[in-house]
């Protein structure tokens, strides 16, 4: 399947990367979290599906677009964060 967010941010940024863990998890580099941001507020949820992860600073960002409804959330540790998108548990 086709991802519309990683084909965005190839085209935009030169020798970007990412890596796929965790049955399509994206983990994508901070420094793309601008391109990302874009998607966000520009574009229309159904075009970017898709489960992202972002290390940001001391922090993880999650951003489960599964569904195309963009929920973001903010963890201190790797493992919750891979937990809540792989739907271990839910953010109350």
């Amino acid at each position: 399947m086709e991802n519309i967010l990683i084909n965005y941010l190839s085209k935009r940024y030169k020798n970007f990367e990412f890596e796929m863990i965790d049955d399509g998890i994206y983990i994508i580099n901070n420094r793309y979290i601008k391109g990302v941001e874009y998607n966000i507020g520009k574009c229309n949820y159904d075009d970017w599906q898709g489960k992202y992860l972002i290390p940001v600073d001391d922090k993880y960002l999650a951003i489960d677009n599964s569904t195309s409804d963009c929920w973001c959330e903010e963890f201190r540790k790797y493992q919750t964060a891979l937990d809540w998108l792989n739907e271990r548990f839910e953010v109350q």
